[in-house]
């Protein structure tokens, strides 16, 4: 049986990721896995103060005490990870960019390979929703997270899919096509 994570990142209790979240969790335990789902409206998570506590541990730490911390070793075992976040002026909202820079915790200068992640290659699902983002316009910071914060955490391989032309918060699940492309994403994260 594998674990996937799933952080759910916008902060409205409602939301389009919600939903996207909700289906993945839903795809994961039809197959037989484990899903953690990490919701930010429900969730207590600060963001890096760059004390570099976790600079001078061998294990995976972190000094700030909220909801993230006690899934840093979830994060590191995990199979495959699904990061849904809204599109907010053209980025992930505020509370994604704090536990994109809260994967600090697993870059590690001492080591050859510069990560505490003890299981690489890890899939990395992206999903985004938009009210009209343009065609491709997330691709790039997606291949950057890919890389630097979320690639020092084990992840490798990754894939995006940007949802737009939705505005109202819970529309997606109206809409058969977009939660098809959904369950493409779920289906890939798991093969």
């Amino acid at each position: 049986m594998g674990k996937y994570v799933i952080f759910n990142v916008s902060p409205r209790p409602k939301s389009n990721s919600l939903a996207m979240a909700e289906r993945i969790k839903q795809k994961v335990e039809e197959s037989g896995n484990e899903a953690v789902v990490v919701n930010f409206a429900k969730s207590n998570i600060s963001y890096c103060v760059g004390c570099d506590m976790c600079k001078h541990k061998e294990e995976l730490c972190c000094s700030r005490k909220d909801d993230l911390t006690p899934l840093l070793p979830l994060i590191d075992e995990c199979d495959g990870m699904a990061f849904i976040s809204p599109v907010y002026w053209g980025d992930i909202t505020a509370q994604g960019r704090a536990v994109s820079d809260r994967m600090y915790a697993f870059l590690d200068f001492n080591r050859e390979t510069f990560t505490k992640a003890t299981k690489t290659g890890k899939k990395l699902a992206f999903a985004f929703s938009s009210g009209s983002m343009p065609e491709g316009s997330m691709d790039a910071p997606a291949e950057k997270w890919a890389k630097d914060p979320f690639g020092t955490a084990g992840f490798g391989e990754y894939r995006t899919v940007v949802f737009n032309g939705l505005g109202v918060p819970g529309s997606i699940v109206d809409d058969a096509e977009k939660m098809a492309k959904v369950d493409e994403l779920a289906d890939w994260l798991l093969a």
